[in-house]
């Protein structure tokens, strides 16, 4: 059963988190035992350091009492007499442990040398090597004042040394020499000094210590640290060993065994044994007693519990008043709820069915598979055949446009949020419709529901209220058109009419250059034809035509190209456009609203443009965000006007343009008086004005917020400070949406 082995498993968890916990505070233990063999190893090598200090100590002890005698101060100043034989011959160097004696003058040549009585009773030659003091002659002649002890390198291995100023038997006056006594570092000292330490002591040579100890440990060694090592059964302390000169000579290692480790590891080891066994007998138990006491009776119940089929009232039995008895009770209170609550369903059930079909909306759910689930008898007024439940949506003929709604149904399935679409167009062969269809989904379930209303009224009044709101501002706009129109108009009809007149003089002078020419051709006189040619040219003025006649043609060029422009502006201004979106240049559409609104801003401000030339082009309806920027242009230049007041002096109405990520940004800024802050908030109020009757209407603002905000799903927001001017933002996206796709008529 799943229980019973989650119960074991949880039991066997326990069990081993309890061992692993024992573990690991036997581990922690060995580790304590085991920092404490490293002090204890460390100490060990400092003793044996001791040691071999105490020794020297001796060793200089001895070898001052020989240099404060007299009969060595003989021997130092070259006057040895029997003082080899009598006073320190090679059996006293013996009894006295020692395996040299040296003794020399002030410059430190030897002047004895007594090498140790062997146990034959033959004394070797003194060494060869020992004729001089080993290592630096100058250090030694510094020492010839107060002597010095220590462990020298020698060819036979490391030698004990103590060397003493030799000096009267007084104590006073100057060293006569130096009295040196030497005793290898050698297996018999080693042995006494483990005795006299109770350790195992053990000479190694550097290089052989650096091989056993490694890198790291050698150069801890070296700055002269105490180091440690262990191997199974002996804990090891290391200790350098250098000369009077700071040379190192080898290393000595202290060993003792690892008595209080190895008990403590037979005695974790031991307790581990108990935990582990005690545990499993434990859990043995605790598996029996659970079966018992709780696996049994829950067994009992799934079965009581299987034979419930929910078609009839039978419950389950309670027996006892333990935690299996309140759980009987709470299946059975479960079961009680569980048929009230398919009760409620089935009238909650019929209800709905009653609902929708008394809802005049469209209302569709769908399954994952995009197949009908639910409907209203609105939706089958719109489908050409009967619904039914399990048909697929998409063939089905309703008659709206499949691409719009299927990229709006696949963008709610897969961010998980509602999808708006503001206008959908339904073909009926009675007539056209109009949706807004919201596409939602259904929480903690894969269907999704199309809730659409007909708008086709209100789109309709909208469309009619936005291009009433364009004719009301062309007429506003018709008489200062008309006078942009009329004043290149005059200019070009003066220029006209000063050429036609130029013309009769000309054609004159024309004609009488004519007769000259058919009178030299006859060979007549040509004198009066001549005389009356120069008379035409005096009376025409043909230098003063050679210079107007071109300004007049280049002005009335100018005139007609001017003219052009205000009629091509106006044309693309006033034109209707479509329903469906195209890509729009924005630059170009700003530029003809400067254009068509020239006469509104001209007289009060001054206008400078900053569009960016690689602007892309945006997908939007043109003869909508014409009346947008118409709006906001003739705002601006009204507030500058309000605010200059006759005054003769000129605002500033800056227009930019620019991309912002993946948005297209027009920025229309005035230098008017602002928007005051308590009336900030209702600026886009539908017939919010303050201006005076037959300047405002409280239209302007509202529709552009509608065609930016709600066509366009772009923002309009702006920036204010009284006294200082205002700043509107238009965000408009570069990318088309689903929620904003084109719209067919």
């Amino acid at each position: 059963m799943a229980i019973g082995r989650r119960a074991l498993v949880v039991v066997t968890f326990v069990m081993v988190g309890g061992l692993a916990l024992s573990t690991w505070a036997s581990i922690a233990l060995l580790r304590e035992f085991a920092a404490v063999e490293g002090h204890a190893a460390r100490r060990n090598a400092s003793r044996a350091a001791n040691a071999l200090h105490t020794e020297l100590a001796s060793m200089a002890a001895l070898a001052k009492d020989y240099a404060t005698w007299d009969e060595t101060v003989n021997v130092a100043t070259g006057h040895p007499g029997d003082y080899a034989v009598e006073d320190l011959p090679p059996s006293a160097v013996a009894n006295l442990e020692l395996d040299l004696v040296w003794i020399g003058d002030r410059q430190l040549r030897l002047r004895l040398g007594v090498t140790r009585e062997q146990a034959d009773g033959t004394r070797p030659p003194f060494p060869a090597w020992l004729r001089q003091l080993p290592g630096d002659r100058a250090r030694w002649q510094q020492h010839t004042a107060n002597g010095l002890r220590g462990v020298v390198a020698t060819p036979q291995g490391p030698l004990l040394l103590a060397a003493l100023p030799i000096r009267q038997s007084s104590g006073d006056g100057p060293s006569h020499g130096l009295f040196v006594v030497g005793r290898f570092l050698n297996s018999a000292v080693l042995a006494k000094l483990s005795a006299a330490t109770q350790l195992r002591l053990e000479l190694w040579s550097p290089d052989r210590a650096a091989q056993r100890l490694g890198p790291h440990l050698a150069r801890a060694l070296e700055a002269g640290q105490a180091v440690t090592t262990v191997d199974r059964q002996q804990s090891y302390g290391w200790q350098l060993v250098h000369d009077p000169f700071e040379q190192t000579i080898a290393a000595i290692r202290a060993a003792e065994d690892r008595t209080v480790y190895q008990q403590g590891v037979r005695a974790v080891a031991w307790q581990c044994v108990n935990t582990g066994g005690l545990g499993a007998l434990l859990m043995l138990a605790l598996i029996g007693l659970l079966h018992r006491l709780v696996l049994r009776p829950v067994a009992s119940l799934r079965d009581e519990v299987r034979r419930i089929d929910g078609s009839d009232e039978r419950r389950l039995p309670v027996q006892g008043d333990d935690e299996i008895a309140e759980v009987a009770c709470a299946v059975n209170e479960l079961l009680d709820q569980l048929e009230f609550s398919r009760w409620t369903s089935a009238r909650l059930e019929e209800a709905k069915l009653e609902t929708l079909d008394a809802v005049s909306a469209v209302y569709l759910a769908l399954d994952a598979d995009d197949r009908l689930v639910e409907w209203t008898a609105d939706s089958q007024l719109l489908c050409a055949v009967p619904l039914a439940a399990g048909l697929d949506l998409w063939e089905l003929p309703f008659g709206w446009k499949l691409e719009l709604l299927s990229d709006a149904v696949e963008a709610c399935r897969s961010r998980g949020e509602a999808v708006s679409i503001d206008e959908l167009p339904i073909r009926r062969d009675d007539g056209n419709l109009v949706l807004h269809l919201v596409v939602a989904p259904v929480r903690d379930t894969d269907l999704v529901v199309l809730l659409g209303q007909d708008v086709t009224a209100q789109t309709a009044l909208q469309r009619q209220l936005l291009q009433a709101s364009r004719l009301e501002s062309i007429g506003q706009l018709a008489a200062g058109i008309a006078h942009e129109i009329n004043t290149p108009t005059q200019y070009v009809g003066d220029n006209v009419r000063f050429l036609g007149e130029s013309f009769d003089d000309v054609n004159d002078v024309l004609r009488a250059f004519e007769r000259l020419h058919q009178t030299v051709a006859a060979g007549d006189d040509p004198q009066e034809a001549m005389q009356a040619a120069d008379q035409a040219v005096q009376r025409a003025d043909l230098e003063f035509l050679r210079e107007d006649i071109p300004n007049a043609i280049g002005q009335t060029m100018e005139g007609v190209s001017r003219i052009a422009t205000i009629v091509k502006a106006m044309k693309e201004f006033a034109h209707p456009g479509g329903a469906a979106k195209s890509p729009t240049d924005l630059n170009h559409l700003l530029e003809n609203t400067l254009t068509v609104a020239r006469n509104e801003w001209k007289y009060v401000a001054e206008v400078t443009c900053e569009y960016e030339p690689d602007l892309p082009a945006v997908p939007a309806l043109p003869a909508e965000l014409n009346q947008v920027f118409l709006n906001l242009i003739v705002n601006a230049a009204q507030a500058i006007g309000d605010r200059v007041d006759g005054s003769g002096a000129k605002g500033q109405i800056k227009i930019a343009t620019r991309r912002v990520g993946e948005q297209a940004e027009v920025e229309i800024s005035d230098t008017g008086g602002g928007i005051p802050p308590d009336i900030q908030a209702r600026v886009f109020d539908p017939f919010f004005t303050t201006k005076e009757v037959g300047r405002g209407t409280g239209q302007g603002l509202a529709i552009s917020r509608s065609v930016v905000v709600d066509k366009h799903a772009g923002s309009i927001d702006f920036r204010t400070t009284p006294d200082v001017g205002t700043t509107f933002v238009i965000r408009l996206p570069l990318a088309e949406t689903p929620a904003t796709a084109e719209i067919a008529a």
